[in-house]
């Protein structure tokens, strides 16, 4: 089995942490190996990857910042090793992976004959929430990459990056992440790179399933919490989705589909009677949904402008 994963600064970061309880995993039956980038950090993160030498780890680098090069990287580097591997796990350098966790994902794969797997992701805090981020509880997925349901079938776009594996037949040479979407070192890139990944080798035919039992924890940073960070990343996860489905919506006005445009009008009217009652919680969501549907349309905006500009 293969685990694959990018880090960015992770030193400064979770990335001893996530190290650490991969040092506790059982191995599953035909053993383990990690293959770990270092995406053009500035920190320790290099030194920290090149000392684990008590994990089966080799590490890599890229120099230009990006998410899904430093992941197309690590795919390249073990195109040809793949045939051996029952599975290739993907996942972040902020998780705590369950001691079991290898070896659930390897049962699922023995259970099915789905080709995308996914697990359980807790997100686990510095220190309780306040009221206005628990009014947004609902959309934890989105903003921690919570993902709790029952096992079996399901999505793709239900299996999220911290947490999911690929059986190696289906990453072929040509199955590579997306460089135009994901984490590239700004605040407002398109969300959602995993997502993109998988629904398109679920277009090609790959089918999903989750395994509950296959468990980690997303350890979340203090200000990952903070009000100006969770309408970031919805603006991010608004401008990933348009990006993703950009040629399924007609009826467009400056170049975003109608729906977006009543979406931004109504949680600006909503954002502006929560300021008036001085509802912090209600405020918050509004804030939330405004800035979803904003980076909906600035994306949307972006691919007719490109499509107009490239004929």
């Amino acid at each position: 089995m293969l685990v694959i994963f990018a880090t960015h600064n992770g030193a400064s970061r979770y990335l001893s942490v996530m190290l650490d309880s991969m040092r506790l995993l059982r191995a599953p039956s035909d053993g383990w190996e990690i293959v770990a980038v270092d995406s053009a950090s500035t920190d320790g993160t290099r030194a920290l990857l090149n000392a684990a030498a008590d994990l089966p780890l080799t590490a890599l680098a890229v120099e230009e910042l990006g998410k899904n090069r430093a992941l197309n990287a690590a795919l390249d580097h073990v195109q040809d090793q793949l045939p051996r591997h029952s599975l290739v796990v993907f996942t972040d350098d902020d998780i705590c992976a369950a001691p079991d966790w290898l070896v659930e994902l390897e049962n699922a794969a023995l259970a099915t004959d789905a080709d995308i797997f996914g697990g359980r992701i807790d997100p686990v805090f510095p220190g309780q929430p306040e009221r206005p981020l628990l009014a947004l509880q609902d959309r934890y997925d989105v903003l921690f990459a919570r993902n709790v349901r029952d096992e079996g079938p399901c999505s793709a776009v239900s299996v999220f990056g911290p947490n999911m594996a690929v059986r190696p037949a289906r990453l072929t040479a040509a199955a590579r992440y997306n460089e135009q979407i994901g984490p590239d070192g700004g605040r407002l890139f398109p969300m959602g790179s995993e997502t993109e990944f998988l629904r398109r080798l679920e277009q090609a035919g790959a089918r999903a399933w989750h395994a509950p039992k296959a468990r980690v924890e997303h350890l979340i940073r203090r200000e990952e919490m903070a009000p100006e960070a969770i309408v970031q990343r919805a603006y991010r996860h608004g401008a990933g989705v348009a990006q993703m489905t950009s040629a399924e919506h007609p009826n467009r006005l400056l170049g975003a589909p109608l729906w977006m445009w009543r979406g931004c009008a109504t949680e600006h009217a909503r954002l502006a009677l929560a300021s008036v009652f001085g509802d912090e919680a209600a405020r918050l969501r509004a804030r939330y949904h405004r800035a979803w549907f904003s980076g909906a349309v600035a994306q949307a905006q972006r691919t007719a402008a490109k499509r107009l500009t490239h004929g």
